[in-house]
């Protein structure tokens, strides 16, 4: 059976949900937002700290031991916004840094970008002059992160790796800084806006001097602010004006996919109220800045795999191929194969591929936050899955995958993940296929030919870099990567559970199971399955073998008849 599943990873894909953090100023005893003075004065300061330690931009940096231990080490409840504090206070003993919640930041920078249209919305001006200033006249390119091109660079030696590495981390860099620097700092503009409103609603914020009693203040807040966020965004959308929502550097009426994308937005958000999504997914992150860890999202489904020996069976009416199994794996690294050995034959299984060398890397996109793409990749946003209503053959689903940040910093977390270091701001206005984390993907054996990875959208990569495919037994990469999940991941589940029937609540509990089964069968197909195969052709082996020397011995002996048949008488 075929069970189309929405899953929420905190990790991976990767592709990681960073809570954002807001620039207070302490003033005579009160938080107030940040002047223009301050603003033009020390901008850039600010947001050199921030670009250089916020994760997951800090991945794009060279980090010294300690700072990574302060910084990243799990279990430290607070880690990141206590580290920055610390970092501007030793130029700027004025600045408060409080923590909001990623989900609350970009509806906030989702408002403020549809309010208005064209000149009139001072955010999109911004943006457009900073695309515009970026590429240029080359429409195609905006809002897109292409790094193709470096990815399948001729790497020679490990100095020129390097230098590809750093080249694909200047790609990241340059959209973040035109984002947070500048006279166009969109950073900047939101925080003044962010700061102005929350001091405005919530005046006990007014005194918190300190860092963490305001970030506990905003959080005692969240249910309320959630649904005045959540209503303000409603309050724009009209379903007799729906150009009220167009964004900027979009074409007209009827062809308009980023404002449709914002049409279906508001359409789900009105059911924020059964669903919970928004509001579980706060919760969660709450979850993850006391652990000190990341997230990462993702929808996807089951697949079902051809799994077995399909081999020809004779019968009366002549020899035919029997079809191997179908078996469920639950989010896997592997590509589906199905192509038939020989023309005519069966198709090929999971294990045939394997042993033939023919599997094909496969790689998971992941959402870096709830709403990234929702501007400009609908499709690519793990919004616009869980809120999905029509794809599931049972309620949205999700699970939650809580990657250990200096594990992944370190050691991509058994190489298993590529997580851009790319801002929240960033990624909501940007799209393509490395705006958002992804999974890498395996081969075998890398060849000097690009190696299609199914996955991506319309090129083949050679990457001997390593920032998508590796090279590993595609069978342990998907036992690791399923062990993974199945170690580090928590159930979200989507609407009013007390309506779920028996078979949907037995299908909850089993979601995570099939996680360890996968990695496990995996596992089998690498060791159990080929000494079995071994053992069994072993046998074939022995049998032909004795069988060869019976005939041998047969031919012999008529031999000997016919050219000596008197000799058994001599």
């Amino acid at each position: 059976m075929r069970y189309s599943l929405l899953f929420v990873i905190l990790a991976s894909l990767g592709f990681n949900l960073s809570a954002e953090l807001l620039i207070f100023k302490e003033e005579k005893g009160s938080l107030v937002p940040l002047a223009e003075d301050d603003i033009t004065k020390h901008g850039e300061a600010i947001a050199s700290i921030l670009l250089k330690y916020e994760w997951p931009m800090c991945n794009a940096f060279l980090l010294n031991d300690i700072d990574v231990a302060a910084l990243l080490s799990p279990g430290v409840p607070y880690a990141q916004e206590q580290f920055i504090q610390r970092k501007l206070n030793e130029k700027f003993e004025h600045l408060r840094v409080v923590y909001i919640p990623d989900a609350l930041f970009e509806l906030f920078c989702i408002i403020q970008t549809c309010a208005t249209k064209g000149q009139k919305n001072p955010l999109q001006d911004m943006v457009v002059k900073i695309m515009t200033a970026k590429w240029g006249s080359e429409m195609h390119r905006r809002w897109r992160i292409d790094i193709t091109k470096l990815i399948n660079h001729n790497v020679t030696d490990f100095k020129q790796l390097a230098e590809v590495r750093n080249q694909i981390n200047k790609v990241y860099k340059d959209i973040n800084d035109s984002m947070y620097m500048g006279k166009h700092s969109v950073f900047f503009y939101i925080n003044s806006l962010l700061t102005t409103k929350l001091l405005a609603l919530y005046h006990d914020l007014h005194k918190s001097k300190d860092s963490l009693a305001a970030s506990a203040i905003i959080e005692k807040h969240v249910a309320q602010f959630t649904s005045v966020l959540i209503n303000e965004l409603l309050a724009l959308y009209d379903p007799n004006k729906p150009e009220n929502l167009r964004l900027p550097g979009t074409t007209g009426v009827g062809h308009d996919e980023d404002r449709d994308s914002i049409i279906d937005l508001a359409r789900s958000l009105k059911n924020e109220k059964d669903s919970l999504l928004v509001t579980k997914v706060i919760a969660l992150e709450y979850e993850a800045r006391k652990m000190n860890k990341a997230l990462l999202f993702r929808g996807t489904t089951f697949e079902e795999f051809p799994v077995g020996l399909a081999l020809p069976q004779q019968t009366p009416g002549g020899q035919v191929a029997i079809q191997a199994k179908q078996k469920t794996l639950a989010g896997t690294s592997m590509a589906k194969r199905e192509e038939r050995i020989v023309p005519k034959g069966h198709r090929m299984s999971l294990e045939e591929a394997y042993w033939l060398k023919r599997n094909e890397p496969y790689s998971i996109s992941f959402g870096n936050s709830l709403f990234a793409g929702i501007l400009r990749d609908e499709h690519a946003s793990v919004y616009y899955y869980l809120a999905e209503k029509n794809k599931p053959t049972f309620k949205a689903v999700g699970y939650a995958l809580l990657v250990d940040k200096k594990e992944y910093y370190v050691y991509s977390n058994n190489n298993l993940f590529f997580i851009p270091p790319l801002s929240t701001l960033a990624a909501l206005f940007e799209r393509g296929e490395y705006f958002h984390a992804r999974t890498k993907a395996a081969i075998a054996k890398k060849n000097s030919k690009e190696h299609e990875i199914r996955g991506l959208i319309g090129f083949k990569l050679k990457d001997p870099v390593g920032i998508i495919l590796i090279t590993r037994d595609p069978l342990r990469h998907a036992e690791i990567f399923s062990k993974f999940i199945a170690e580090n991941s928590v159930i979200l589940q989507l609407g009013n559970e007390a309506d779920l029937t028996p078979e949907e609540k037995q299908f909850l509990e089993h979601t995570i199971a099939a996680q360890r089964e996968a990695a496990q069968f995996y596992k089998n197909v690498r060791t159990v399955t080929p000494i079995l195969q071994r053992w069994a052709q072993e046998t074939k082996t022995k049998v032909q073998t004795k069988k060869m020397r019976e005939r041998a011995k047969a031919v012999r002996a008529r031999m000997q008849e016919v050219h000596y048949p008197h000799q058994s008488h001599r």
